[in-house]
């Protein structure tokens, strides 16, 4: 007579918790590659939001008008997700450049009326359609 005690070997368990720990590590990686691609692609999404904001400012009064955009801008945020805070730091004529915060990084759109626009984290371009002058 063979009397076995029900349960898992010591064996079989280790080799579960090796294949878990395999899987994992190939899993983990990648999952962390879309987290990050999604929010790049948000803060692309909520760039071309303001700058769509900031054009409609500029098509209205034929220059920037840092009160108006920042007047447009909040009324184009309460619509969207994720932004914390926009400033608009610089206005010259046909150009402006806003930060905005979203998803706590510091994103900064910098909008040219004539040639496009561009998208910026720090100091490195994720979304560029800005023209060659």
């Amino acid at each position: 007579m063979n009397f076995r005690k029900p349960g898992f070997t010591l064996i079989e368990i280790l080799l579960t918790m090796s294949m878990m720990i395999i899987l994992s590590g190939v899993f983990i990686p990648k999952y962390l590659g879309y987290k990050e691609k999604s929010l790049k692609d948000k803060a692309i999404f909520t760039g071309r939001e303001l700058q769509a904001a900031v054009m409609t400012s500029f098509s209205e009064n034929g220059s920037f008008i840092p009160v108006d955009i920042i007047d447009i801008t909040e009324k184009t945020t309460e619509l969207s997700l994720g932004i914390n805070s926009i400033n608009v730091d610089k206005t010259n004529g046909n150009i402006v450049t806003i930060s905005y915060v979203c998803d706590e990084k510091t994103y900064s759109l910098y909008v040219d009326a004539s040639n496009g626009f561009k998208i910026l984290i720090k100091d490195k371009v994720i979304y560029d359609k800005l023209e060659a002058s």
